[in-house]
C-alpha cells in the first residue's frame, strides 16, 4: 500500500508540473532571444545549422523541424521546451530516491516542480530546459554505471 502511495505522490507531483508550465503559455509576445531562436529554426535548414556559435545548433535544427509540424506561433514554439522540462521532475526523483531514500526524492521532485526557474524556462524557446534534462539523465546514466554490479568473471 506505501508503494501505491508513493507512485500516487510522485504521479501528482509530474502532473502539476506539466499544468504549471502549460498554464499561461502564450501569456507574452516573444522576447529578443526568442525571436532569435525563431530567427535561426524558422527559415531553412541551412540557416539552423549556421546558427549562433556559442549555442548548440541541435537545438535550432530540432526546433526548426518542430516549427515545420507546429507552427511558428508563441505557443507553438514554446511547447517545445515543455516536454523536457516535465522529465527533469521524473529524472530527479529517480536519481535522489537512489541518493537519498523516497522522502527526499519525492521532496526534490516537487521542488522542481514548482521552481519559479523551471516554470519560466520551460515556457521560453530557448535550450534551457533541454539542458536541464540531458544534464539530469546523463548524471542518472552516470550514477548508475558506478553502481552497476559489476559483471562475473568471463
Amino acid at each position: 500500500m506505501a508503494k501505491k502511495r508513493i507512485w500516487l505522490g510522485a504521479s501528482a507531483i509530474v502532473v502539476i508540473a506539466a499544468l504549471l508550465r502549460l498554464l499561461m503559455l502564450n501569456k507574452e509576445s516573444l522576447w529578443l532571444d526568442e525571436l532569435a531562436s525563431w530567427f535561426f529554426a524558422g527559415q531553412d535548414l541551412a540557416k539552423a545549422l549556421r546558427a549562433e556559435p556559442a549555442n548548440p545548433p541541435l537545438h535550432f535544427v530540432a526546433l526548426h523541424f518542430w516549427i515545420r509540424l507546429f507552427g511558428a506561433s508563441e505557443a507553438a514554439m514554446r511547447s517545445f521546451s515543455v516536454l523536457p522540462s516535465i522529465a527533469p521532475v521524473g529524472l530527479l526523483y529517480a536519481f535522489a530516491k537512489r541518493l537519498a531514500g523516497e522522502p527526499v526524492a519525492l521532496l526534490a521532485s516537487a521542488y522542481l516542480a514548482v521552481s519559479s526557474f523551471q516554470i519560466e524556462y520551460a515556457q521560453e524557446a530557448r535550450v534551457h530546459a533541454w539542458l536541464c534534462f540531458l544534464i539530469l539523465s546523463a548524471s542518472l546514466l552516470l550514477w548508475r554505471a558506478l553502481h552497476a554490479p559489476d559483471p562475473p568473471p568471463a
